[in-house]
């Protein structure tokens, strides 16, 4: 199974009480706001998003499939990776129609890619509702 992105609106969303549902991706602004004094930039997002989309879009969430949380798992496509230091995805393309390269690997959860704007099938063979 796959499941096409789609941008969606986050505030909105948590205003009407409303979770997000996988495929579901959304900007997040507040991780450059002044008032984190640049946490969000030293410590979280990646190499390739500084180099490559710093000043140009804020960070990006998706909604993945998990088999751990039931509405899916909250994953940020411009953060680093476990163990790859400063480093992380390369993302191409404008939201929602994004490839991040490479796979995407919550351990336990989810392993997979989102090409042009689809998450596509746990390559490790799990199955979600």
């Amino acid at each position: 199974m796959s499941w096409p992105c789609r941008l969606i609106d986050r505030e909105r969303q948590v205003a009407e009480g409303r979770q997000p549902e996988v495929g579901d991706m959304w900007f997040a602004p507040k991780m450059l706001d002044p008032e984190h004094d640049g946490f969000y930039l030293e410590h979280i997002l990646s190499a390739e998003y500084k180099r490559d989309w710093l000043g140009k879009r804020p960070p990006i969430f998706v909604c993945l499939p998990s088999a751990s949380y039931k509405g899916g798992r909250w994953f940020c496509v411009d953060s680093r990776a476990d163990g790859a230091g400063e480093g992380g995805w390369t993302v191409t393309g404008e939201p929602p129609c994004i490839t991040v390269t490479p796979s995407i690997n919550c351990v336990g959860e989810y392993h997979g890619f989102i090409r042009d704007g689809i998450i596509g099938d746990d390559v490790e063979g799990r199955r979600f509702e």
